[in-house]
């Protein structure tokens, strides 16, 4: 049980070329279920890491790296396809870069903060999934007709958007006092 959360993350990693593959070959309801089952793996594996007080640095970079992998796997192919706009991918792929760099830098420069996810970022992840997921359902003609779908994608843009600027200015927020108290 020790080793399940990592387990999770590797299968997570696993399944970003399947849902690449997927995309590509605009298999969205398939997608939609892969990218579900990917995020449940997410979820699982800081849940059962927590229960079980079994965290290791070896999770954590692999817990990242699995999310990393996966959000920016997903929003290039769904930006390069047209399905969501091009602010989007910008504002996600500068939010995932800027973590990744700032992890980095802390390890370069032996800087010493918390580096493990925020709420609002953990909140943020979330609706990426669940917004990714939906915008995959809506090529099912039934769904794409309603009115209520198109509010509920552009409700779920706006909450993306949200809190990938939040959790990236409180990211930045709290680097920046990590960086000036060194």
């Amino acid at each position: 049980m020790i080793h399940l959360p990592n387990i999770l993350s590797i299968i997570r990693i696993i399944l970003v070329p399947v849902i690449l593959w997927l995309l590509i070959k605009d298999l969205f309801i398939i997608s939609a279920i892969t990218i579900s089952i990917a995020g449940l793996t997410d979820f699982f594996d800081g849940y059962l890491s927590r229960k079980y007080n079994s965290e290791s640095l070896l999770g954590f970079y692999l817990d990242a790296i699995a999310d990393k992998f996966m959000i920016i796997t997903i929003y290039l192919i769904l930006g390069i396809k047209l399905f969501l706009p091009l602010y989007l991918i910008i504002l996600i792929l500068f939010k995932e870069v800027l973590i990744s760099g700032a992890y980095l830098f802390k390890l370069a420069l032996d800087l010493k903060f918390n580096t493990k996810p925020i709420l609002i970022s953990k909140i943020n992840t979330f609706l990426q999934i669940i917004l990714v997921v939906f915008v995959c359902l809506l090529t099912i003609n039934q769904i794409n007709q309603l009115g209520e779908a198109m509010f509920i994608r552009n409700f779920l843009i706006a909450l993306v958007t949200i809190t990938t600027i939040v959790s990236s200015l409180i990211y930045i927020t709290i680097w920046l006092k990590a960086v000036g108290s060194e």
